[in-house]
């Protein structure tokens, strides 16, 4: 859990692919160490639990964009596809309970 007395740390080395290790302080400052070895990495890990006010210590995990190519004619009339959740295109806010029910509304009253 974070925000314990205790830092959280992954501790296998193994996760550490990059060999970067990226840590969190209590004020939410991130700052990421790069090693050359994991015999370093986890030396560092080592120096870096007992520094004060660190809460995370993990690695610096990197993501790639797995998103597949649509080739379907009509999505561009399937909302889902495009939404973020950051907006609703029924004049709901985004955050609304109620958007599969005004949704469903919207479909009955189009047949």
């Amino acid at each position: 859990d974070f925000g314990g007395e205790e830092p959280y740390i992954v501790e296998d080395l193994d996760a550490y692919e990059t060999m970067e290790i990226l840590t969190m302080d209590q004020e939410g400052t991130v700052s990421v160490y790069s090693c050359d070895s994991k015999e370093e990495v986890g030396r560092k890990i080592g120096e870096l639990s007992q520094e004060e006010g660190i809460s995370v210590i993990q690695p610096n995990y990197r993501y790639e964009d797995q998103a597949l190519a649509v080739n379907d004619a009509s999505s561009g009339e399937q909302w889902a596809l495009q939404n973020d959740g950051t907006t609703c295109r029924v004049n709901c806010p985004a955050d609304s309970s109620n958007g599969w029910l005004l949704a469903g509304r919207l479909s009955q009253s189009q047949n």
